[in-house]
């Protein structure tokens, strides 16, 4: 299975010289900036805190790793939040659907898994790969 970890964000420019930042999946992300690179800033920090909160609840948020359609740009999620999302997703893939029986899976105790997929905590490559 391969797993793509972005957001597809598109900016649209506004006259005079502001620009906003929509989102297909987000319909209600309006950000606003006087550069592209000043609305992607603001943007990401909104998303990153979205995908964080969605995660937190075991949800994957929508529209991760979806092709991009002309005139969207991608907004990565960090290494360390993307193996989180991508343990959630290979674990619903398979059917773990609770704390229990992902556990039993990976043959771990439910406070590494907590540990693993706690959008707050930081978790080392090394424990991700073992």
């Amino acid at each position: 299975m391969r797993f793509a970890c972005y957001i597809p964000l598109r900016l649209i420019e506004m006259p005079p010289s502001h620009w906003l930042v929509v989102s297909r999946h987000y319909p209600k992300l309006h950000i606003p900036g006087s550069s592209p690179e000043q609305a992607l800033k603001e943007a990401a920090s909104l998303v990153l805190d979205g995908v964080r909160a969605l995660l937190y609840h075991h949800r994957l948020p929508p529209g991760l790793g979806e092709p991009l359609e002309q005139g969207e740009v991608a907004l990565h999620i960090p290494l360390t939040l993307a193996s989180k999302l991508a343990l959630l997703q290979g674990l619903k893939s398979v059917g773990a659907q609770s704390n229990p029986s992902a556990c039993d899976l990976l043959g771990i105790g439910d406070k590494h898994l907590r540990t693993l997929l706690d959008p707050l905590r930081p978790t080392k490559i090394s424990n991700i790969e073992e």
